[in-house]
């Protein structure tokens, strides 16, 4: 899982499902941003900030969010997302890939929502990454961490009065689950299949 150039080659080759009646849903996008690190490639997240009414309070993620009129596109709500949230400016040059677009539920809104991740190089000349008032904490993930079996936690989700377990991974502090866990599952096994 150490080769980069690798993961690119597989991301291309990897055959993403795309829901085929996702635009009449609710639409969401996230960037799932990849660099070289000291121990292999590492994943973009961000913590989001604690906040009253928000149900992801505090939740690890990638940066990303609804689509908007103005998107052009998945793709483009990701980038300005991306952009939105960290200060990355992200292109159409940048992306590698595109991962299972993922169903969830909309908060507060009867109809489900889709979420498309789509896949980027960090770009050479990035600058220094600052989070906005939605984000609490930018930080990297080994993407080493979810596949290790040290990492592996269970994660009490609060749904009303029950508390349901659901798979996790830590690291340094932080805990990732949910939507973002079963993402960097998908691209963990893609990396895993181009034999990094």
């Amino acid at each position: 899982m150490n080769d980069l150039p690798a993961l690119e080659s597989a991301l291309r080759r990897h055959r993403p499902l795309r829901l085929p009646a996702r635009r009449r849903f609710i639409r969401a996008a996230v960037a799932v941003v990849v660099a070289p690190g000291p121990d292999g490639p590492q994943v973009l997240l961000t913590r989001r900030a604690r906040r009253a009414g928000d149900p992801w309070s505090g939740d690890v993620s990638f940066p990303g969010g609804r689509l908007s009129t103005g998107d052009a596109g998945g793709g483009a709500a990701a980038c300005r997302e991306a952009f939105e949230e960290t200060g990355l400016v992200l292109t159409e040059t940048d992306r590698i890939g595109r991962l299972h677009d993922r169903l969830t539920r909309a908060h507060g809104r009867p109809l489900p929502m889709v979420v498309s991740p789509f896949v980027y190089r960090y770009p050479e000349q990035a600058g220094d990454l600052d989070g906005n008032h939605e984000v609490a904490e930018i930080f990297w993930l080994p993407l080493s961490v979810v596949v290790g079996r040290e990492h592996r936690r269970t994660f009490a989700w609060r749904v009303g009065p029950l508390r349901v377990p659901m798979p996790s991974r830590v690291h340094q502090g932080q805990t990732v689950w949910g939507l973002t866990l079963m993402m960097l599952g998908e691209l963990a096994r893609v990396a895993g299949r181009a034999g990094g």
